[in-house]
């Protein structure tokens, strides 16, 4: 009954955070978890680069990393420079048209900032910077790259931080045209397969390695804007539309690794942000939070876990683009998950948690899908269950020994130093 009455409290409180964030009346909040973050990352991370040089060496990519990250650039760079000087190349009406976009915008200024934090959640791209309102960021505002090519565009702006949602998002639409051809269409993005071009006319001219650039329509991006090339070419002869697959010429998908030295579940919370990324498989990336905390629960009991849940998910959507209380709701699965497994003992307590790991996977982001549908800000609902939930649940139980194992440690080194007592009689 009590634990009953637990999930019906924080859920609703967990509602109100959300409500709350939707308000923006929790954007301090999430703006000062950043702020303590950000510093503390920076030096984490200079500390860690050496571990994850050691793994790029032991596979010799380290260097052809380097190299290919500067050609990379290089390209990216030129090929921008070529989408300008192409479309310098039409005609005079083309000209007057993006002379008046230039005019239109004469107080265009350019602000560097970094990259601190990724959104980890397999469903949303987005990227934390580190300039905010403060440094005139501003909702809307367009996002390129060092070569000058199309990232994204500004969807959120604290005061010292703003998240910026990729080109990559499959909620994000961009108006494009093709330079060599100048048709016409809207590119997309897609849960791990870049970006697409569609509602292209099907007498269009276009061919594999074609420059993408924005269109201008709309007014949301500028004319002439670098977003990539063409990679191959889909649609048959009776189809209204073709689609064209686009390779995007900034480096999108390049991981931002981001860690902090707190209590056990905030480092956690946080080395999600930025290590979980770094390391995908089957093209999705883990959710060791959840994983720890299910492993917590399986070995210690769900007592202590119902108070670490509210704990870590407030922590962990205070330093995401999420609303508070998502990540809280998500969780609290957990918590019934884990008196079942108590109730029913089972002959092996490792394989009854993989079991456990897999059913929380997929309740998490099932509930994490449906809220943030509630919100306004869902995924594809019918491209997720094949690319995310079930190849999440499977690395996340491939996980699971490392986490169950450091959990019975960590339980057996307490009892080893808990202090004696005596009863007086």
């Amino acid at each position: 009954m009590r634990t009953l009455v637990w999930l019906l409290v924080v859920g609703l409180v967990a509602l109100l955070g959300i409500a709350l964030s939707q308000l923006g009346a929790l954007d301090p909040l999430k703006n000062g978890a950043l702020t303590v973050a950000s510093p503390l990352e920076r030096g984490l991370r200079t500390a860690a680069s050496p571990a994850a040089d050691f793994l790029d060496n032991v596979t010799d990519r380290q260097d052809l990393e380097d190299e290919n990250r500067l050609l990379r650039q290089q390209i990216e760079e030129l090929t921008a420079e070529i989408a300008h000087l192409k479309e310098a190349e039409f005609t005079a009406a083309d000209l007057a048209e993006l002379a008046e976009v230039e005019e239109s915008r004469p107080d265009d200024q350019f602000l560097a900032a970094r990259v601190i934090a990724r959104d980890p959640s397999n469903l949303k791209e987005r990227l934390a910077i580190d300039r905010g309102s403060s440094d005139g960021v501003s909702e809307g505002m367009v996002v390129m790259s060092e070569g000058g090519s199309l990232v994204g565009v500004v969807s959120k702006a604290l005061n010292d931080f703003a998240w910026v949602t990729l080109i990559t998002d499959p909620n994000n639409n961009v108006n494009a045209m093709v330079l060599e051809s100048r048709a016409q269409g809207v590119v997309s993005g897609s849960l791990h397969d870049g970006l697409s071009m569609e509602l292209i006319p099907q007498d269009a001219e276009v061919e594999p390695g074609n420059t993408v650039a924005t269109s201008g329509l709309g007014g949301n991006f500028p004319q002439a804007l670098l977003i990539g090339q063409v990679a191959a070419v889909r649609g048959e002869q009776q189809d209204v539309f073709k689609k064209a697959e686009v390779e995007p010429a900034a480096g999108l998908s390049e991981p931002v690794r981001y860690l902090l030295f707190v209590p056990l579940i905030l480092f956690v919370a946080l080395a999600q942000v930025a290590t979980a990324p770094y390391f995908p498989l089957l093209g999705v990336t883990a959710n060791p939070l959840l994983v720890l905390l299910m492993c917590w629960a399986v070995v210690r009991g769900p007592r202590e876990t119902m108070v670490l849940i509210p704990l870590a998910g407030t922590f962990k959507d205070l330093i995401t683009t999420d609303p508070v209380g998502v990540s809280v709701l998500a969780l609290l699965p957990i918590v019934p998950l884990a008196a079942i497994r108590e109730r029913q003992p089972t002959e092996s307590e490792f394989l009854a948690t993989l079991a456990v790991v897999a059913v929380a996977s997929l309740s998490y982001h099932l509930l994490y899908m449906m809220i943030l549908t509630a919100v306004g800000d869902g995924p594809p609902w019918l491209q997720s269950p094949m690319r995310v939930l079930l190849p999440a649940a499977l690395f996340n139980a491939l996980i699971t020994p490392i986490f169950y194992l450091s959990v019975r440690w960590a339980t057996t080194l307490s009892e080893m130093v808990r202090p004696s007592i005596r009863v007086l009689g």
